[in-house]
């Protein structure tokens, strides 16, 4: 979203469905006469406040508006330094708000008290799917406020917490909350420095939970014992199909922990161990589990210390598998012919490998995958040159 040129420009056109306020630029005054706009706009979409102190009563012009705005879907406040009174106004206003959708929080001074707003907000909001909450001051008292609303919720798709440590009661809360949330598909700890302890506590609440697609764990240290318990969760789920444990250093024992429950798992479709420190032994692991896997499509490994021995390892894995379709390997020692080859093994299962595995195949299935790739020539060609004895049926058609 581009800055605006003219501070006048923000008060003509009261038509924009994006607006982008950068307290520096246009000033405290301009950003306040805007903000008590809001309540009568019936055009904007997504307001991003950032840049300075949001002074207390922007804040409350802010709040009120909140109440009776029908429109906006999107609230970012970034670098604002807004305090506990000011948050704790504008959560209590969308308590009254019927179309906010999503909430992002980053880099304020938002902390435990005002939480405590935010958490009774969530349990009588029925609109808000997204809430991030970014290098914030919330601590683990504020995680527990939150964790113990969200079981009234059941609208709350996507939770994002980052760049604060949480105690093992705050991981805990969170398990807890996942025993009774039925509404929640995301769940993102990011830099939250969590124990090893914490996230086997954490996989094994999830265990139980029949709702959650997609985890996201970085920044915090994986344990033999931890990443063991990240296993049994992948043996045991049928529901979560996105794995992220980015930069938490598990190392090739970590890998050897949790191949077992990639082998037996039978819903994952996203798995990324970038930066962990992961060698060519680790990586020869991985191979044996992910070759056959029967739902995997993206596979990353970018930022580790694989050399030669389990590139090659990797790439006579893609010689087997069909289904992987993106795979990261950048950051490890990987020559650029290595790089071509396993881009033309990804495009080529992008373009329909699979079916080629297929005896016998009706040249109308054929028909039927080309169709879906006509705008992209090169996976019609990587299709058409692992079997170009269907060119000439395909002609005759």
């Amino acid at each position: 979203m581009a800055w605006l040129p003219h501070r006048l420009d923000i008060l003509i056109n009261m038509d924009r469905q994006k607006m982008r306020l950068s307290i520096p630029k246009v000033g405290s005054d301009m950003t306040r006469a805007y903000v008590r706009s809001l309540a009568k706009n019936a055009a904007l979409e997504d307001l991003w406040i950032d840049g300075e102190e949001l002074e207390i009563d922007v804040a409350l012009t802010l709040a009120s508006a909140l109440r009776t705005n029908k429109k906006l879907r999107v609230l970012r406040l970034r670098n604002t330094q807004i305090t506990g009174f000011g948050a704790s106004c504008i959560f209590d206003a969308l308590k009254e708000n019927d179309t906010l959708e999503e909430l992002y929080l980053e880099r304020n001074h938002i902390g435990a008290y005002a939480c405590k707003s935010l958490a009774a907000m969530l349990k009588i909001n029925k609109k808000l799917r997204v809430l991030h909450i970014n290098h914030n001051p919330i601590r683990s008292d504020g995680a527990i406020a939150i964790a113990e609303a969200l079981p009234y919720n059941t609208t709350l798709k996507d939770f994002c917490l980052q760049q604060g440590s949480l105690e093992s009661k705050a991981a805990d809360a969170i398990g807890r909350m996942l025993l009774k949330n039925s509404g929640l598909r995301i769940l993102q700890l990011i830099h939250t420095k969590l124990t090893s302890e914490d996230i086997a506590v954490l996989c094994r609440f999830i265990e139980h939970n029949g709702t959650l697609e997609q985890l996201v764990i970085t920044g915090s240290w994986v344990q033999p014992h931890a990443a063991k318990a990240l296993g049994h969760l992948l043996q045991r789920t049928t529901t979560l199909k996105k794995l992220c444990l980015w930069g938490n250093t598990f190392k090739n024992d970590g890998v050897y922990a949790i191949v077992e429950g990639i082998k037996e798992n039978k819903s994952l479709t996203v798995l990324r161990i970038m930066k962990n420190q992961i060698s060519d032994k680790g990586a020869e692991a991985l191979v044996d589990a992910v070759v056959g896997h029967p739902t995997l499509t993206e596979l990353d490994l970018s930022g580790n210390q694989i050399k030669d021995r389990g590139v090659k390892a990797l790439i006579t894995m893609l010689e087997e598998n069909v289904s992987i379709e993106t795979f990261g390997v950048h950051g490890n020692q990987i020559t650029e012919k290595q790089k071509e080859t396993i881009k033309d093994y990804t495009r080529l299962n992008k373009a329909g490998r699979k079916l080629l595995r297929q005896a016998n195949m009706p040249v109308a299935s054929w028909l039927e995958t080309l169709a879906k790739i006509t705008d992209d020539p090169d996976l019609c060609y990587y299709l058409l040159r692992e079997r170009p004895d269907m060119f000439s049926q395909l002609v005759t058609v």
